[in-house]
Parts: C-alpha cells; sequence; structure tokens
C-alpha cells in the first residue's frame, strides 16, 4: 500500500470524523485507494504493448495474469497505457481498390520507377470524388486536376457523370491546364502527358 503524508493523513481522519462520505474526502483531499498495478508492473504492462507487440489490453491483460500472477482488469491496463501516453488509434482507412485494379496500379508504378523530376512535371492526374451526407444530408461529387504547376479548380459535377459530360469538363479546364502547364515548363502540348 502506498503511504500518504501525515499532513494529508490527519485531513482524511478529520474530515472522516465530522461525517464526510469518503468519495468526498478523495475528491477534497486527492487521495484515493492504492492501485493493484505497481509502477514497475505498469512499466511492464506498457513494454508488453509497445515493444512486444501485444495487440491490446485484453492481451495484455491476460499476459499479466499469466507472467506476473496479477488480475487486473483490461480498463485498468487502459487506464495505465493512457497515463503513459498510449491509447486507441481509429482504424487506418484505405481506398477501395479491387485486386485487379492494385495490380494495373503497381505495374503503371514500376513502368516509371526511374522517371526523373522533369518527367514528372509533365503529368497531369485528374480525379472525381463524390461524397454523400448522412441522414439525407444529398450528395455532391467534384472534379479536379493536379499537375506540377498548379492544383486545378474544383468543378462541381450536376447529375452522374457520364463520357458526355467529362469530355466537356476536360474539355474546358483541362486545356486551359495544359495551355497553362506547357507556357509554364516551356513544353509543346504534345509533351503533357496525361
Amino acid at each position: 500500500m502506498k503511504s500518504i503524508l501525515d499532513n494529508k493523513r490527519n485531513d482524511v481522519l478529520s474530515l472522516l470524523n465530522s461525517g464526510h462520505t469518503v468519495a468526498k474526502i478523495v475528491r477534497r483531499v486527492r487521495v484515493s485507494k492504492a492501485t493493484k498495478l505497481t509502477i514497475e508492473n505498469k512499466r511492464c504492462c506498457v513494454q508488453k504493448i509497445a515493444k512486444d507487440g501485444l495487440g491490446n489490453a485484453i492481451q495484455a491483460k491476460e499476459e499479466l495474469s499469466h507472467s506476473l500472477k496479477i488480475n487486473v482488469s483490461a480498463d485498468t491496463v487502459r487506464r495505465t497505457l493512457k497515463n503513459y501516453g498510449l491509447g486507441a488509434l481509429p482504424e487506418v482507412k484505405k481506398p477501395d481498390i479491387s485486386d485487379d485494379n492494385a495490380k494495373e496500379r503497381l505495374l503503371w508504378c514500376k513502368d516509371r520507377i526511374d522517371w526523373t523530376l522533369d518527367n514528372w512535371k509533365r503529368v497531369i492526374f485528374t480525379d472525381e470524388l463524390r461524397k454523400t451526407r448522412k441522414h439525407g444530408g444529398g450528395r455532391i461529387m467534384i472534379w479536379r486536376e493536379i499537375s506540377y504547376s498548379r492544383i486545378g479548380w474544383l468543378c462541381k459535377i450536376e447529375g452522374n457523370l457520364n463520357s458526355k459530360l467529362y469530355k466537356s469538363i476536360t474539355d474546358d479546364d483541362l486545356e486551359q491546364c495544359i495551355d497553362e502547364m506547357s507556357q509554364k515548363l516551356k513544353l509543346r502540348r504534345d509533351q503533357v502527358i496525361l
């Protein structure tokens, strides 16, 4: 059991004698019951997660009960980890890409692995994005081009994107980007890669 200072002990005793509840005394004096984990046990718990690769508090709890013969709850382990600056992270969001599309992208990247900065300066990337607001908030679809020389304007797409609409967007905005890029980088229009 951890020891407390004499003046705190005297404060606790006087508050108990005057009829205060334990909860009020704990809040007022800032003294709580002893924890199950010692400092060494807490360090061991943190090490099991950080270095030994245990995935979560439940696994750490089981490991502590097995190796140190200490029976603690998963919440105790979580609090300990939080006090040491460790906590749960949200799952990393990955783009929803099919296996065939992933292989195609990898081949595309491998073909260009030896490209220089001058080669990449000639490339224009285009992308469209659809965002839907939940609970009837509606949806919006946008298109944009990105190149070395600029990030293009956002184009709001009304309705569904079909080949006719895509061509009208590229005719307006992409042509302007190609012109600006070829002037800035002193390239011919046919040297720009889409």
